[in-house]
């Protein structure tokens, strides 16, 4: 699994037209990365990806929105999902600008501490970009 702090595979900047996209504004509230995981479920169904990518990329969904929101209450969290053949881009950009923390890992007794974990498990690529008032935190899962 690599990860990176390099700008954001393609297709993020410039979107074949043999992709699918879709992009889902989310607010800043707690409820927003169940939104999120309900939009990449039905895109990912409708574009007949295979059920472990689609479970594997709702689960980096989860982590990737749930820390956004966590860290940027205020908004604004963006969620962008992309195929590319067999493989799924999942990109959150949040307004704050601060790197992604160092791996670490989370004592027993500790609630947080484990998404980057996740990400790292289920990914078979990621990591953090700049971007404009803020960053993009994504991850590929190829089935």
């Amino acid at each position: 699994m690599t990860i990176s702090m390099e700008p954001v595979p393609s297709p993020w900047h410039q979107p074949s037209t043999d992709n699918c996209s879709t992009h889902l504004p989310l607010s800043g509230c707690l409820r927003g990365a169940a939104a999120a995981r309900r939009h990449v479920a039905e895109a990912l169904g409708d574009w007949d990806v295979a059920e472990p990518v689609i479970e594997g990329a709702l689960l980096v969904t989860s982590e990737l929105v749930t820390n956004a929101e966590r860290h940027t209450p205020d908004g604004p969290i963006e969620l962008w999902v992309a195929l590319q053949g067999t493989s799924v881009l999942v990109a959150v950009r949040d307004g704050r600008r601060t790197p992604l923390p160092p791996p670490r890992t989370a004592a027993d007794d500790e609630e947080d501490g484990r998404g980057l974990q996740i990400i790292r498990a289920l990914a078979d690529s990621f990591g953090c970009s700049p971007a404009h008032a803020g960053k993009i935190v994504w991850a590929w899962i190829t089935g």
